[in-house]
């Protein structure tokens, strides 16, 4: 599996996100709030945010899992 999650956000386009940087992924008030390694934020403006966050954690999963 590759190390980057592709996808479109509303307002940014499309945004490429760097799995093993990744330390916590939550949902917010209309949003998903993604927290890097280095304490630096990103939230994602989304319609569907449980989807994205399925998405966003099987990937996640995914790519560890491949490592084994």
């Amino acid at each position: 599996m590759k190390p980057i999650i592709t996808f479109k956000d509303n307002h940014l386009g499309e945004i490429h996100i760097v799995i093993p940087k990744i330390r916590e992924v939550t949902r917010g008030l209309g949003s998903v709030v993604i927290t890097y390694d280095n304490g630096d934020k990103r939230n994602i403006d989304t319609k569907n945010q449980t989807e994205l966050l399925i998405e966003i954690t099987d990937a996640i999963s995914n790519y560890y899992n491949d490592l084994k």
